[in-house]
């Protein structure tokens, strides 16, 4: 599986970064989804990720903060 990816959702680029742990054994690590004019969101990453899980996810989070498109 990559370590970062790319995309577009409404138009608008997005970058998916995976963050490694900062210690423990336990700790899986954390993936970073940034995108202009949105703050960065944050959500841990799980043992079973794949890039489609990755991207399903991040894209969800994104579209609960992005604002509504004008029709």
């Amino acid at each position: 599986m990559a370590a970062s990816f790319c995309g577009f959702l409404r138009g608008k680029p997005y970058v998916i970064r995976f963050v490694e742990p900062r210690s423990g054994r336990r700790a899986v690590g954390e993936w970073l989804v940034e995108m202009p004019h949105i703050p960065p969101i944050l959500f841990p990453a799980g043992p079973q990720d794949n890039d489609a899980v990755v991207r399903r996810t991040a894209e969800a989070l994104l579209s609960l903060v992005l604002p509504e498109e004008d029709p």
